[in-house]
């Protein structure tokens, strides 16, 4: 009778450090692929739903949000429908980034609790589209 008492946390361990190895060989679930210059301080953000006019998505879409690059301005990378040169203001506790020049203009809203939200158009005349989009930043990675 001890031999199966002794057997079941024998097995329960066995069973744990399997799992653990498990999950230490196939990393982070949610890793983006992206990664920034480790020279300059960076979000890497990631829209869980975006808007483009009336269509609608969840598909994940990832960027690199630089706080301050080689010229000494924010800049976003990974938005090729987007200048990356970007304009910083403080609103609040929140800090909006302003992106112009590129086929989407508009701007990034990043709250202190990294939740990041976007609002801007794309189009000329009397009917631009509208694009919208929210999802959140990984912590801030400083040199």
């Amino acid at each position: 009778m001890t031999g199966r008492a002794t057997l079941v946390p024998i097995m329960l361990v066995v069973t744990i450090l399997v799992l653990l190895l498990y999950a230490l060989s196939t990393g982070r679930s949610n890793d983006t692929g992206l990664r920034g210059d480790a020279a300059y301080p960076h979000h890497i953000c990631t829209f869980t739903r975006t808007c483009v006019g009336p269509d609608c998505t969840r598909e994940p879409q990832s960027f690199i949000l630089y706080l301050d690059h080689a010229d000494g301005k924010p800049r976003l990378e990974h938005m090729p429908e987007m200048a990356p040169a970007l304009e910083a203001e403080p609103v609040g506790d929140a800090m909006t980034y302003r992106s112009r020049g590129g086929e989407v203009e508009g701007t990034f809203t990043l709250f202190r609790d990294r939740t990041l939200d976007f609002s801007g158009t794309s189009g000329e005349g009397a009917m631009p589209t509208e694009h919208y989009a929210s999802g959140t930043c990984e912590r801030l990675r400083t040199p």
